[in-house]
């Protein structure tokens, strides 16, 4: 996206799952879950930019996990 007057710095669906490295349909169903926060415009999904790398952040932390607790 690099070269294109776009301040609100958003992804397209299929731009989400080649960063994840997913199938469009599990973006799909990651978005729908709740799991990363998008907003449907028309028949395309917008994603945040920020709203992956909250998505990956909260990955790579296993201490934000259900049922991970320290000592």
């Amino acid at each position: 996206m690099e070269g294109q007057d776009n301040p609100a710095r958003v992804l397209s669906l299929d731009e989400l799952a080649a960063a994840l490295a997913v199938h469009r349909n599990t973006a799909t169903a990651m978005i729908q879950e709740g799991q990363i926060r998008a907003v449907k415009a028309g028949r395309t999904w917008k994603i945040p930019l920020e709203a992956l790398e909250e998505f990956l952040a909260g990955r790579d932390n296993p201490a934000k996990e259900e049922g991970d607790r320290q000592s």
